[in-house]
This record gives structure tokens, C-alpha cells and sequence, in this order.
């Protein structure tokens, strides 16, 4: 939660093993056009490490324009789990994905707390209001190429993913206050089963410093994300229903 965020940093930099390390061929980070379309939408249902169901979760992505007239799109993810409501929103620029501004909300019962990211270059500043309603401010070196962190397992989607492929991208964590570099590794071909049904997909491992996730990503356009366990909130996502938008 929020009120505990000024510690996350020091977590991620204690992290006994790196979790991310790797043997394998890394390439250049190129994005291909994003396959998704204005009006997406994929829902989830979300389980614990036991595959019990502890809520729902939805991704929308639409496309809009920035207040100079350029193309974005807008990824809105939602979850709902006993009680808490998480929702975050980001803006990021249609042809690079690089974000502009994000905000991350919880709410649970009558308290609220909020992040909110505006980007610009090497830096990010963050307004923050906890659930005493009192409102910080701070601004945070990050790479140039940095992409925010809520939209990573959409963003895998966009990459060129075959046999063999490996990137790296740089991460930032306004929860956190700190930048990740994360290891996408397209580890095989697998069919799996979701309650949406069955789909070909890559096994992709998505690791960092700190956290070990996978992401199944689908092998046919416009290559929805079906099923991704979250390392970093033992989470795991499997589709539900799947809408791809115009």
C-alpha cells in the first residue's frame, strides 16, 4: 500500500538473488505495431498459489489524443479481489509506447490512496496521496526509454516474439519509486487452457532483479495476453473473456 511504499525501493535493492540473470541472446528492444485495437477488452480471474479464485481483473485499451494533437493509447487495468478495488490507468504514445501519465488508485472500505505519474524524458514526478489524504511530491531520475510497469505484460504482446527471442526493457515502479530491468525471454511454445478455451501460445519468462513471472501470450494476431502468474503479487491471471475491439 502506499503508506509503505518509501520501503519498496530498499526491498528490490536487497534482493538476495537475481532473479533475472540469464544465458541468453539478448536483442535490441524493438516493438512491432501494437496488434490491439480502440475498444479491447480481455477479464481475467484471478488466483492465489493454492488456484483459488480471489477476484476478477479486466484490461481496456483505447486509442485517443494527447492535448498536441499526437496518437496514444489508454490502458485502464482494474482489479477487484476481497474487498480491495486496484484500478491504474496509463497514457503512452501510440508509435513508441513510452508513457506520459499514469495513475494508480486502491480503495478499500472508506480509505483510498493514489499515485500519480507524469513523465517527461529522464524524469518522472510522482503526487502522492495517502489514505490520510495528505499529498508528497517527488521527482525521480529514470532512463528516457523507461516504460511504466502496470503495462508490461500488454506491452510483451507488441513485441516480435519467436523461437530464441530475448529483450530487455527498463521498468519504472511509481508504487516503488524505482526502475527495473526486465528480462523477456520467449522460453517455448505451449497449448494451454484458459476458461476463455484453448489457444497456441509462447511461454514467456519475464524476469528482474527481484521477481520470476510468466507471461502466455498468443501465437495468432491479435496475440492477447491469456494467462500471466505475477511473481510480484502471487497472482496468477487466466482469461476469461476476451473482446478484440475495431
Amino acid at each position: 500500500m502506499l503508506r509503505n511504499w518509501i520501503l519498496i525501493p530498499l526491498i528490490i535493492l536487497l534482493s538476495g538473488l537475481a532473479a533475472g540473470c540469464s544465458s541468453a541472446n539478448f536483442g535490441p528492444l524493438k516493438f512491432n505495431a501494437a496488434p490491439w485495437h480502440n475498444g479491447e477488452v480481455s477479464e481475467y480471474i484471478m488466483r492465489n498459489n493454492a488456484g483459488e479464485s480471489i477476484g476478477t481483473a479486466s484490461i481496456r485499451i483505447a486509442s485517443g489524443a494527447d492535448a498536441n494533437g499526437n496518437a496514444i493509447w489508454n490502458l485502464q487495468r482494474e482489479l477487484l479481489s476481497q474487498g480491495d478495488q486496484q484500478l491504474s490507468v496509463v497514457e503512452m504514445h501510440a508509435d513508441t509506447l513510452r508513457p506520459t501519465l499514469s495513475i494508480w488508485a486502491h480503495s478499500r472500505d472508506n480509505d483510498s490512496e493514489m499515485i500519480k505519474t507524469a513523465y517527461n524524458g529522464t524524469q518522472a514526478d510522482l503526487e502522492l496521496t495517502s489514505v490520510q489524504s495528505v499529498m508528497t511530491n517527488q521527482r525521480i531520475s529514470i532512463p528516457s526509454d523507461a516504460r511504466d510497469e502496470q503495462t508490461l505484460a500488454t506491452l510483451i504482446r507488441a513485441l516480435p516474439l519467436a523461437s530464441g527471442y530475448a529483450t530487455r526493457i527498463n521498468v519504472f515502479l511509481p508504487l516503488a519509486g524505482a526502475t527495473e530491468r526486465a528480462e523477456v525471454v520467449v522460453a517455448g511454445e505451449e497449448q494451454i487452457e484458459t476458461p476463455a478455451g484453448a489457444f497456441d501460445a509462447w511461454r514467456v519468462n519475464v524476469n528482474t532483479e527481484s521477481t520470476a513471472s510468466v507471461a502466455w501470450v498468443g501465437k495468432e494476431a491479435p496475440y492477447p495476453l491469456l494467462k500471466f502468474q505475477d511473481d510480484r503479487s502471487d497472482v496468477t491471471f487466466e482469461l476469461t473473456n476476451f473482446q478484440p475491439g475495431e
